[in-house]
């Protein structure tokens, strides 16, 4: 698992208030505050179970792969004008002109076997074996959502070998 929060913010006050009497505090007419913020949270989890068959020195394996990750880079500014009673706010992304994976998650059960005499000089040579386990065909949604309305164009991809999902449901409600 993997956590981290990283950034730079910083405020300014009219007037200023680090100018100011050390003896009384003032309350400033304007506030504006900015931060650039990456978040990012991600955590793997691996599962198995398997069995050695000595007569021929094969392993069989069932496993199961879970992924989540998260990530939020975000640079804010609040402008807080106190005396005409606005506030403005605006977010973007640290990097505005390239994609980044906002949110990622997945199972993935599978079974393997493998000779235990071959010694498997890669991890590559190892997932050639590795077969994905579905209960039926996967249905996939791919669209691109709040690009007119937000400014902000979020690709959603959706794979899932769920008897029953409402891709026009979950469409709508994320719209």
């Amino acid at each position: 698992t993997l956590f981290y929060i990283g950034g730079e913010a910083q405020v300014q006050t009219k007037p200023d208030l680090a100018r100011g009497s050390s003896n009384q505090v003032e309350i400033p007419d304007v506030i504006k505050a900015s931060a650039d913020v990456q978040f990012v949270y991600s955590s793997k989890t691996q599962a198995q179970m398997g069995f050695l068959t000595p007569s021929n020195q094969r392993s069989y394996i069932a496993g199961l792969d879970k992924d989540i990750q998260i990530n939020l880079p975000i640079r804010g500014e609040v402008k807080i004008d106190i005396q005409n009673n606005k506030i403005e706010a605006t977010l973007e992304p640290l990097q505005p002109r390239e994609e980044q994976n906002l949110f990622e998650f997945s199972t993935t059960p599978y079974t393997t076997k493998y000779n235990v005499n071959n010694m498997v000089k890669n991890i590559d040579e190892a997932l050639n074996n590795r077969h994905v386990i579905y209960a039926r065909q996967p249905k996939q949604m791919k669209t691109t959502v709040g690009d007119h309305s937000t400014g902000f164009a979020f690709d959603l991809r959706f794979n899932s070998d769920k008897k029953n999902v409402d891709f026009s449901s979950l469409y709508n409600a994320i719209k």
